[in-house]
C-alpha cells in the first residue's frame, strides 16, 4: 500500500517545500567568548589525559551537531581534532575551530 502524500504530487512543489524546511535549520556559525575556549581547553585536556567519554557539540553545514565520543588525539600543526564516535566507533577529523563545547558524559 502507498501512502498518500499530497506535497509530492507536483515536484515543483516538494522541491521548493523542502528547500524551505532545510533554510528553517540552518543556523550561523556562534562566536565563542575567552571563557568558553578556556573552558573547551581544559575539558579537552582532562579527557584526553584520562580517556573520559565527553558529549561534543560543533557546528558543520549550517548546523550544530552533538554526538558522544572519546577523543583520541589532537593535532595543533594541522588544528584538527580526532575522535572516535560511539556509535559506529569511527575514526573522526574534526577542525578545532567548528568545536562549541565539550561536556563529560
Amino acid at each position: 500500500m502507498v501512502k498518500w502524500e499530497p506535497f509530492r504530487s507536483i515536484t515543483e512543489q516538494w522541491t521548493g517545500l523542502h528547500n524551505i524546511m532545510e533554510d528553517l535549520n540552518k543556523i550561523e556559525n556562534p562566536i565563542l567568548s575567552d571563557d568558553q575556549l578556556e573552558e573547551i581547553n581544559q575539558v579537552l585536556a582532562e579527557a584526553l589525559q584520562n580517556k573520559k567519554r565527553v558529549y561534543l557539540t560543533y557546528y558543520k553545514n549550517d548546523q550544530c551537531i552533538a554526538e558522544t565520543c572519546m577523543i583520541h588525539m589532537i593535532n595543533l600543526h594541522n588544528k584538527n581534532l580526532y575522535y572516535i564516535d560511539d556509535v559506529f566507533e569511527f575514526k573522526n577529523e574534526l577542525p578545532l575551530s567548528e568545536v562549541l563545547d565539550f561536556k563529560f558524559v
